[in-house]
């Protein structure tokens, strides 16, 4: 029992839902080891990459994945990620790696990389809309206060970039009209240790 907690805490490594996503993908991996009648910790296996190479197609296209569906690249490459720490955490050393390099395998790495460019792009995060930045500048021109203004310009400047373009687009709104101050800034943090900073507790640290 003892060594079975230690090695469980050391398979979550603090987090326990990652843990259990290993588990499971390594669970996955043994039963398609045992359709093969092969050692799932390849054991005897002399080349075990193309025996890699075929688990981690059939995930791709949904055969032995957890939902039973075609996957992308990276779930099929974090499916054998989890298999080869597990080896790795059993003491018989990660099989994805090449022993002469000491780096993924070739034939591995260049598997991922022709499907990730055949999946399409990740969904991005959407910018911040138009009128909730207009609506954050006229907060901080209403409060006139120095944390909602450098709020106000944070945002303005996650959205666009920083080029010529964007200085012009600052001006044309008066923004340097926003910027407080020398006066209104805090007193430069002394040596001794943190220095309490004017926006909401923000901490400024030597």
């Amino acid at each position: 029992p003892v060594l079975r907690s230690a090695m469980q805490a050391a398979a979550s490594a603090g987090n326990p839902k990652r843990g259990r996503q290993r588990a499971n993908a390594y669970a996955r991996w043994s039963a398609s080891c045992a359709a093969f009648n092969v050692d799932p910790l390849l054991q005897g296996v002399p080349r075990p990459i193309p025996f890699m190479q075929t688990y981690i197609q059939q995930y791709r296209t949904g055969v032995v994945a957890a939902r039973g569906q075609p996957v992308g690249a990276r779930a099929a490459e974090e499916a054998l990620r989890f298999v080869g720490q597990t080896m790795q955490q059993l003491g018989v050393g990660d099989k994805r790696f090449d022993p002469t390099t000491h780096k993924i395998d070739l034939r591995l790495s260049n598997m991922w990389r022709h499907w990730k460019s055949d999946d399409d792009p990740p969904a991005r995060v959407k910018p911040i809309p138009m009128m909730v930045l207009m609506k954050a500048q006229e907060r901080a021109t209403a409060d006139n206060s120095t944390a909602s203004t450098c709020t106000a310009r944070m945002m303005w400047i996650h959205v666009l970039p920083l080029s010529g373009g964007f200085r012009q687009f600052l001006f044309f709104f008066d923004f340097p009209h926003f910027v407080p101050p020398a006066s209104a800034w805090p007193p430069a943090p002394s040596k001794s240790g943190p220095t309490s900073d004017f926006a909401s507790g923000l901490r400024v640290t030597a």
